[in-house]
């Protein structure tokens, strides 16, 4: 007599248990599962190239008028750098980029040249649930870059970050880039940090 085969499963497993109709099996049989070929591993991407210009760090720990920020009002960041504190570790085509008059001056052949520009502050707000936004003019009809930063008390201390990113075109070239600030809140800065990082070049050297 010819038994019929049927597959239980048992704890995960797979089981082959060979039993005739109505009764218990009398055989059973486990198989173990096999394990699938690996995929093959993706191409990695290409390694990064941020700071091989290296960058240019410029700093202030004075408070001065220029640092209070009135609500609702569009200001320039404005200070002198401490020397004390600029890092100036740009090298290739970038060293003559510099801070001249509150503006980043490009460098004269540095059209399609694309750079970030890192805002560090230290913030005191007047009031609670503020916002700041940045903006980066290059005395065209609109900033070229925007970022905000929701602050979180008032009358406190508060570290304030922004990263401007824009590729240099003919308003760098011309008029420089300058850093533009509008609170929701009044706002006084106690010490303000910019790093100014190039990415890449454009066409000309």
């Amino acid at each position: 007599m010819k038994l019929p085969v049927y597959a239980i499963a048992v704890q995960g497993r797979p089981q082959v248990s060979v039993a005739s109709l109505g009764r218990p099996a009398v055989a059973s049989v486990a198989v173990r599962g096999q394990q699938g070929a690996q995929g093959i591993q993706g191409e990695r991407g290409p390694q990064g190239s941020a700071g091989r210009f290296g960058q240019l760090r410029i700093a202030d720990t004075v408070v001065d008028p220029e640092d209070n920020f009135p609500a609702g009002v569009r200001q320039q960041l404005r200070f002198v750098p401490d020397p004390a504190q600029t890092q100036n570790f740009l090298h290739g085509p970038f060293t003559s980029v510099t801070w001249v008059n509150n503006r980043f001056v490009a460098r004269p052949n540095g059209r399609g040249d694309w750079q970030d520009f890192i805002v560090n502050l230290l913030v005191i707000p007047q009031f609670g649930g503020g916002i700041i936004y940045a903006d980066l003019d290059v005395g065209t009809a609109a900033p070229v870059a925007t970022a905000a930063y929701a602050l979180r008390g008032s009358g406190e201390v508060e570290r304030v970050t922004f990263r401007l990113q824009t590729q240099t075109l003919d308003g760098f070239l011309n008029n420089g880039a300058a850093i533009f600030l509008t609170g929701t809140v009044p706002f006084v800065i106690q010490s303000e940090a910019i790093v100014y990082l190039p990415l890449s070049t454009g066409n000309e050297p």
